[in-house]
């Protein structure tokens, strides 16, 4: 098949639902591959930009799949916002800032202005 070089090659290869999830390593066998660390950056880049382009690719303990339904996406979104708020209030941790603090600062708020508010 070649080598992986876009999502739509991604998708092409994935099953519909998060039980059918195939690991990188299985999906490593559908492309010209020498390096399966590369590969499995080069997915996790793909499913990114599948995801960003507005398609419900899941990757998880089960392998990449899409998500069947609704119900599939939202359990996968709360699993990845939940790791993301780790990391920011860890990240806030660190620098010894209130979460609010980091949260303003990362999406360019200004504290004074009246149109947003935070907690």
């Amino acid at each position: 098949m070649g080598k992986l070089e876009n999502y739509n090659q991604l998708l092409n290869v994935l099953k519909y639902g998060r039980k059918n999830g195939v690991s990188a390593k299985r999906l490593a066998g559908n492309f010209e591959v020498t390096n399966l660390l590369e590969f499995k950056r080069k997915i996790r880049a793909l499913a990114h930009e599948a995801r960003f382009n507005g398609h419900w690719i899941i990757g998880d303990s089960n392998g990449y799949s899409i998500a069947l339904n609704r119900s599939e996406w939202d359990i996968y979104k709360k699993q990845r916002l939940l790791a993301i708020n780790n990391e920011l209030k860890a990240i806030a941790n660190c620098d010894n800032i209130s979460f609010a603090d980091l949260i303003k600062t990362v999406y360019g708020i200004i504290p004074t202005d009246k149109n947003y508010e935070l907690f």
